[in-house]
């Protein structure tokens, strides 16, 4: 007579150890409590229930790892709060040429850098790619523009006065593109810009 052969079967593979939290006694006292019924011990379920549960549920949020809402390794973005500029962005500016004739664009209090990294600022005036041209100016939180001091102003013209602005040094200062190319890879930045209208170069040169 001939035996069916047992069924030859994998062992199942090992499961994974239980988190740390559902291995601790407040666990087991917690879901003990949690899946009683009530009807069971009325009085006494009901008072454990009420005392003790909010104090083995903190005793569990102790287990669990802590919630960052800011990743506390990540660079943090700096920013330009357009509210807190002397000169307000959204508002067309018009020159002439003649007194007063300067623009003062004080940013000191609207930057900010969550991280207290370095504030690197970059100045160009009517900025167009790769022109291979020099920034206007670099690493200033003010800046004065004088449409009769600076070559590139176009008078007759929509002209603009742009602000950038970064948290770690750029490929180089010395052209406009380069202060505006990341070399850090956490490299962060923002910028505003101004548009101007210079009317005519009339008045310069002379004297008031």
């Amino acid at each position: 007579m001939s035996f069916p052969r047992p069924e030859h079967r994998r062992p199942a593979p090992p499961s994974a150890p239980p988190p740390a939290c559902e291995t601790s006694p407040f666990h087991s006292l917690f879901y003990t409590l949690a899946h009683t019924s009530p009807d069971r011990f009325p009085l006494f379920t009901r008072l454990v229930r009420s005392l003790l549960v909010p104090l083995l549920a903190l005793g569990l949020g102790a287990c669990m790892p802590p919630d960052f809402e800011v990743d506390p390794e990540e660079n943090q973005p700096i920013r330009i709060d357009k509210t807190l500029l002397t000169i307000n962005p959204t508002q067309f500016q018009d020159l002439s040429g003649c007194p007063p004739r300067e623009l003062l664009f004080d940013v000191a209090t609207a930057i900010s850098d969550p991280d207290g990294d370095p504030i690197q600022t970059v100045w160009l005036v009517n900025y167009t790619p790769n022109e291979g041209a020099q920034p206007d100016g670099v690493g200033f939180m003010r800046f004065t523009l004088d449409p009769c001091e600076n070559s590139r102003i176009r008078p007759g013209e929509v002209n603009t006065i742009e602000l950038f602005v970064l948290d770690r040094r750029p490929l180089n200062f010395d052209d406009a593109d380069d202060a505006k190319s990341f070399v850090d890879p956490e490299t962060t930045s923002d910028s505003v810009v101004w548009f101007i209208g210079v009317e005519d170069l009339s008045c310069c040169g002379i004297v008031p």
